[in-house]
């Protein structure tokens, strides 16, 4: 049930643990069935259906390769180019966009989840799935709401990568090829000079960090092991449970996140009562409302394109056109929305790392799962 995994990673946003898992799948596929060549097709096909169902069940055309490969990069950079401009132009808002984020996933998935005979997994597995999610959402929130350039914390972000071989090794007991620890070596180091370029824009003394730099990185590196334990959970549930549908997943972990937005009132109301003056961050009105909407929209469109992508090209070529959306996108954060940042080499260098190494990854042997891995 990996590549049921793989279908939850999309809706999440966490395209590298996606292809990653799809591609997984693919392999055991291919071990069990390789006397027929039809066999990867349809694997690669039940990512895109359980995807689908509860994002665009009325989308059926597939696009060429290289209009998949094209929308990708331009999706991916409309949807990241506007959450910058939202975060920097008001730190402290994240609790808002997740909250819309929530409210969108219910509207997208209550019509598919209510119409289900029923639900596959416990509510247990549930509320546990949601608490990872809103743990990640508030950790990440935290740390985007640091002084630190919004395009530092987006690389930073990048790091998934590690956090998902670091839960693998673990908690799942998986093994990884040689190639991939090296490519997670070079991912790693990175990320140390992204955050090492951190303690400078913060305080442009001493090397060490300063105390705001430190929680903000703490934050976001503890949110992403938080995703990477969520992943593991997943495939966890899955294998006891059986393979609940997407609609289900993203209606429940949406719809059990609002409870703890709710929490956050006081300060998603200010920041919704700031959004409406005259002018936010250098933004007039309603700016930042139409940022908001073409994030989310970009965001949805993202995730189409993706379940496409994998269905049709396959996982080495989803994981490079997102590196290269990646590099894109970081590129337009730096140059144009962030030019304070633009003659940063150790960043420029940081970034490149995490890029080739995501590269060098996509190419590497897949892992096989130890003995220590469950079976059923």
């Amino acid at each position: 049930d990996l590549h049921a995994a793989a279908t939850q990673d999309i809706l999440d946003g966490n395209f590298d643990h996606a292809i990653h898992a799809a591609s997984v799948h693919q392999l055991h596929q291919d071990d069990d069935d390789s006397s027929t060549s039809s066999s990867e097709s349809p694997t690669r096909r039940e990512v895109c259906d359980e995807a689908e169902s509860a994002l665009s069940p009325h989308v059926k055309a597939v696009p060429s390769a290289a209009m998949l490969s094209l929308l990708m990069v331009i999706c991916g950079c409309c949807c990241q180019a506007p959450y910058e401009l939202i975060m920097s132009s008001d730190r402290g808002c994240g609790d808002l966009v997740s909250l819309a984020e929530a409210i969108t996933g219910i509207v997208a998935s209550t019509g598919s989840a209510i119409a289900e005979k029923e639900w596959v997994l416990p509510m247990r597995s549930h509320a546990l799935l949601a608490a990872a999610g809103i743990a990640f959402s508030m950790l990440t929130n935290r740390a985007l709401a640091s002084p630190l350039p919004t395009a530092m914390l987006c690389t930073l972000k990048n790091g998934s990568l590690v956090a998902n071989v670091i839960v693998g090794v673990a908690v799942q007991g998986k093994k990884y090829a040689r190639g991939q620890v090296f490519a997670v070596l070079v991912v790693t180091t990175g990320l140390v000079l992204t955050a090492g370029d951190a303690s400078g824009e913060a305080e442009s003394g001493p090397v060490a960090m300063s105390s705001e730099s430190l929680i903000a990185v703490s934050c976001l590196t503890s949110a992403l092991l938080v995703r990477a334990l969520s992943c593991a959970m997943q495939e966890t549930a899955f294998q006891r449970s059986g393979r609940a549908s997407a609609s289900e997943m993203l209606f429940f972990r949406s719809a059990l996140a609002l409870p703890a937005y709710m929490l956050r009132a006081s300060n998603i109301g200010l920041h919704a009562h700031r959004w409406f003056k005259s002018e936010v961050g250098g933004l007039s009105w309603p700016t930042i409302w139409l940022l908001l909407f073409a994030n989310l929209v970009f965001d949805y469109l993202c995730k189409v394109t993706m379940t496409k992508l994998i269905a049709t090209c396959g996982a080495l070529h989803a994981t490079l056109v997102l590196t290269v959306q990646k590099f894109v996108a970081f590129a337009i954060s730096v140059v144009l929305l962030d030019s304070e940042q633009r003659a940063s080499p150790k960043l420029w260098l940081g970034a490149a790392l995490v890029l080739l190494g995501t590269i060098a990854y996509g190419f590497s042997s897949q892992p096989s799962l130890s003995s220590r891995k469950k079976t059923n």
